[in-house]
């Protein structure tokens, strides 16, 4: 994807990253670039668009979330300390469903992420507790996939990627809303749920950092059902999806500089 590397929000990033660090403090800053930028963001998903090359490898990278999102890797070389998601939340009632059976989950990453378009998110934040709370199965999820360890997947592909650890009490730490414009940040410390406060297309750009733990902590309640797995998308679905985000940025944009005004 070296054609996008010269875009002016790419360059932002890096420039950002390289000069604060690919630590929880760049990503942050780079989260609240993108969440300031609509129109540049809406520049980099039309030349995804646009160049057959790199949107070959974006389609490639497609699939639903077992959370409940779509999810499209759009940047990612090898020699950047960081790579750039599309998580889009639809309307459709099967992913909907994913939302609410999802797990408690940290990651093995530091991120920032912006809410560029939709009506925003909830995000649940988690503690472990002696006493209180519920009582989940504690797991540790890690790839077998020796090189989704720096960089792959976050979810189990395979049963024997999640490891039942034993049980762990958890207890509701906080509760927000985010809206478009608004940013946030995760660190691998962090354990949480995600999920779209409506029906309308959501979207938000994940900035990840590198790979700094070998597994992440994932909690599921004892009535609880395994996750669906993870569902590819055809390149004319993600094509699709990825033009409807496009206009909802843009719609979105407008509104912001209409109040602005």
């Amino acid at each position: 994807m070296n054609d996008l590397n010269e875009l002016p929000l790419i360059k932002s990033l890096r420039n950002v990253i390289e000069k604060v660090s690919a630590g929880i403090d760049g990503l942050e800053l780079a989260a609240k670039i993108v969440a300031n930028s609509p129109l540049e963001l809406a520049g980099l998903l039309s030349s995804c668009l646009a160049e057959a090359e790199i949107w070959r490898q974006v389609a490639d990278s497609t699939y639903c979330h077992p959370n409940g999102f779509i999810k499209l890797v759009l940047w990612d070389p090898p020699d950047a300390p960081f790579r750039l998601r599309l998580h889009i939340w639809t309307a459709s009632s099967k992913q909907r469903a994913r939302q609410d059976e999802q797990n408690v989950h940290g990651h093995r990453w530091n991120f920032g992420s912006a809410i560029i378009a939709g009506t925003g998110l909830q995000v649940d934040e988690f503690v472990r507790c002696d006493a209180g709370g519920e009582v989940y199965g504690s797991y540790k999820y890690r790839p077998s996939d020796p090189a989704a360890v720096a960089r792959g997947p976050e979810y189990a592909s395979e049963p024997s990627e999640l490891e039942l650890v034993g049980k762990a009490r958890l207890e509701r730490s906080a509760r927000y809303t985010l809206a478009v414009g608004d940013s946030y940040s995760c660190a691998t410390d962090m354990l949480h749920t995600v999920r779209s406060l409506s029906a309308d297309l959501t979207a938000t750009l994940v900035i990840q950092g590198p790979s700094l733990l070998t597994d992440a902590p994932v909690y599921r309640r004892p009535e609880q059902p395994a996750q669906a797995p993870p569902e590819p998308l055809s390149g004319a679905q993600a094509r699709e999806i990825v033009g409807a985000t496009i206009e909802a940025i843009r719609h979105d944009a407008g509104q912001r500089a209409a109040t602005d005004a």
